[in-house]
């Protein structure tokens, strides 16, 4: 089963793959250099469907991009967020591939992360150590994050499906 972990961001977007337990492909789809949100979008999003058509993802699943007591006070910030999780969501319903939100709290609770009361950039570094670790990959958050969702959906869809 191949599994799609993407951790979207308004700026750059981590994407990983995992093959039959494996970590196949990884990716970030970076668009920083675009300052404008509206000239920017556009291209993240074609981006994005060009990477999901060619990978061909049985299922894919997204970090949230919002959750309880996450401390997310700026509001622009979480529509485009919302914006580029809906466009992903879109991408996945016109393709007939099943879409997943998982909040951050439960792919890193998902995949053994002990997190204790750290701090957003204390939270970022642990995803990367965790993947240079398990993987011997470096790559910045979005990228480490993607691979962190798609390990969570691997270990979710083993629980429901079996070992498939």
């Amino acid at each position: 089963m191949k599994i799609m972990g993407i951790d979207s961001s308004s700026r750059k977007t981590g994407i990983a793959i995992k093959n039959n337990h494996h970590l196949k492909e990884h990716f970030l789809v970076n668009y920083s250099k675009i300052k404008d949100y509206d000239r920017r979008f556009p291209q993240m999003v074609q981006n994005i469907e060009k990477h999901i058509t060619e990978l061909k993802p049985d299922v894919v699943y997204v970090e949230d991009t919002w959750e309880k007591n996450q401390g997310f006070n700026n509001v622009a910030t979480l529509k485009k967020l919302s914006y580029i999780l809906g466009a992903i969501r879109h991408i996945c319903l016109e393709r007939h591939i099943p879409f997943n939100l998982i909040f951050p709290s439960e792919w890193r609770s998902t995949i053994g992360m002990q997190t204790g009361k750290l701090n957003r950039d204390e939270l970022k570094q642990l995803a990367i150590d965790y993947v240079y670790e398990r993987y011997g990959v470096k790559g910045d958050d979005n990228e480490a994050e993607a691979i962190c969702i798609a390990d969570a959906g691997d270990i979710i869809n083993e629980r429901i499906f079996g070992n498939v």
